[in-house]
């Protein structure tokens, strides 16, 4: 039986309409984070907190996607591939690299991180998100 598992967002760069984070499997790094700013914008970056992941059919995505459950006031925040804050609103993109406010790689990191969750959650054991903030302040990076 597999173990419940625990992912750690760690945003380190807020600013530029990006928010840039690493994420943790378990204690250990898995890929790069980007999420948009918080700033005027429709679909901000999701509140600090402790977040429960599952996976189920996306209709915008026509596919089966991780999905993020319990974010106040939002529906919908999914874990998905793309590159830069255009390519979300609201979700949680990954990729292997980084270079500036870009992340590449994404469809591979995308795909590995699903197949990581997808046995914990099979065997009823629970995905916990928690995002924190590692900025030192606003609009540097840590």
């Amino acid at each position: 039986m597999a173990e419940p598992m625990n992912l750690v967002l760690k945003r380190t760069f807020t600013g530029d309409g990006v928010t840039l984070g690493e994420l943790f499997i378990d204690g250990t790094f898995f890929a790069f984070t980007l999420e948009p700013d918080d700033v005027g914008v429709t679909h901000p970056a999701i509140p600090v907190g402790r977040y429960k992941v599952i996976i189920n059919y996306s209709i915008r995505f026509q596919r089966l996607l991780p999905l993020v459950i319990g974010v106040p006031g939002r529906l919908g925040i999914r874990v998905h591939p793309g590159n830069t804050a255009r390519d979300t609103e609201g979700c949680i993109l990954l990729g292997f690299s980084q270079s500036g406010n870009t992340i590449v790689r994404s469809r591979a990191a995308c795909e590995s991180f699903q197949h990581k969750i997808e046995p914990v959650l099979h065997a009823g054991e629970p995905v916990w998100l928690q995002v924190e903030v590692a900025l030192p302040q606003e609009g540097k990076k840590a």
